[in-house]
């Protein structure tokens, strides 16, 4: 994802691009466990479905997202240590609105072309489809039956949003009465405050309407949340005194989760097992989030090779990887093998297929580096070769 992961003294951060690197990566066995869970339709669906993949898509979701933006807050407070407001604001126009935009023109159109291939009789070319794709449907955004859909790219879309919308109280912290009111915070932080509190508040959120499908304020809170995190060191501490502490809390509500998923529990809506199950899920992803930055900071600062080529890589990749899968599926769908074989068959392709087409297209083109949202390759890299299309 785009990061910024600096301090005011010019080391990044190397703890938060494994976290996202590793967020990232993980998303490539979630989506294509998608293909086969028992939950809500997908762009393409096996026939035979999956108790066993359902748990893994299960799983991921309660943290997966939830880290990213709690990940992506933490990178605007470290961006803001060396840039301006419009600095900021220009930054994340190139990284994020325009990546975005030709995602949704370009990346995401075959995931929902391929959809409506599969869920209705639709026989059209994909050039005559394009036209329909283009006409939005608001009661209907997941495009899973072929019709608009933002696809993946809502992450980078509410990304954009909240960065905007959320820069004048960045700004606001980063000044001098600012900065006292967070210090008063912080100094008044204890274990329980910091790590209830934001829980509280997150399950407020589910008062309010969504988006898509989508709670947008329940994101934008573990974006702040995820500036605050970094924005004052005194905060970290009082996260890295209990990391066990706050990962079995997050666990143990996820346990709880799972458990009713299992057993096939739908809560009466406000009831109170729905209103503890928000609460739980809330706590879930900001006591996950909250534990394994501790535990990366502690284990994973470490830099190389291997973390300066995937801190690149992660953003294309996230990008271009469930289009990549939903692509593949729709072939290995209809082979006559096991569930496992076709699991293993889209996923070892999609990751393959993905990091290829980043490797000797994105990577080396500059053009796509600029869709992408990456930086252009300069003179001074001379461990990348730049190819140029033929006049």
């Amino acid at each position: 994802m785009p990061s910024s992961d600096s301090t005011a003294s010019g080391r990044r951060l190397d703890y938060l691009d494994w976290l996202r690197i590793i967020a990232v990566a993980l998303l490539l066995p979630y989506h294509t466990a998608r293909v086969f869970d028992v939950f809500n339709t997908f762009y393409i669906k096996n026939a035979v479905l999956s108790d066993q993949l359902s748990a893994i898509v299960a799983f991921l979701d309660l943290w997966q997202m939830p880290i990213l933006f709690v990940l992506a807050g933490a990178a605007t407070s470290l961006a803001l240590t060396k840039r301006s407001g419009s600095q900021y604001l220009v930054e994340r126009m190139r990284r994020l609105v325009l990546p975005f935009v030709f995602g949704l023109l370009v990346i995401v159109p075959p995931q929902a072309y391929l959809a409506r291939m599969t869920h209705s009789d639709y026989t059209g070319s994909f050039f005559q489809f394009y036209p329909t794709f283009l006409q939005i449907q608001p009661n209907d955004l997941s495009g899973y039956y072929g019709t608009f859909t933002p696809g993946h790219l809502w992450f980078i879309l509410f990304l954009a949003v909240f960065s905007i919308v959320a820069l004048p109280l960045f700004l606001g912290l980063r000044s001098k009465r600012g900065v006292a009111i967070l210090a008063r915070v912080s100094g008044s932080a204890r274990d329980a405050g910091w790590i209830l509190g934001p829980v509280l508040l997150l399950g407020l959120t589910g008062l309010l309407p969504d988006l898509g499908g989508k709670n947008p304020f329940y994101y934008i809170l573990l974006f702040i949340g995820g500036y605050l995190v970094i924005a004052d060191t005194r905060l970290m501490s009082v996260i890295e005194r209990r990391p066990r502490w706050t990962l079995a809390l997050a666990l143990s509500a996820g346990a709880g989760i799972l458990a009713t998923i299992a057993f096939g529990v739908t809560p009466a809506k406000f009831s109170a097992m729905d209103i503890g199950l928000w609460i739980a899920r809330c706590g879930t992803a900001w006591w996950g989030s909250l534990a394994l930055i501790a535990m990366a900071r502690r284990h994973l600062n470490v830099s190389g090779p291997v973390l300066r080529y995937a801190r690149e890589a992660s953003y294309p990749v996230y990008i271009l990887h469930q289009t990549v899968i939903v692509v593949i599926a729709y072939f290995v769908v209809a082979w006559p093998a096991g569930m496992t074989m076709k699991y293993l068959a889209i996923l070892i392709a999609a990751s393959a297929g993905t990091l290829l087409i980043y490797e000797f297209l994105i990577r080396r083109l500059n053009l796509l580096r600029f869709l992408f949202g990456m930086k252009p390759i300069s003179k001074s890299q001379p461990d990348r070769v730049q190819l140029r299309p033929a006049a």
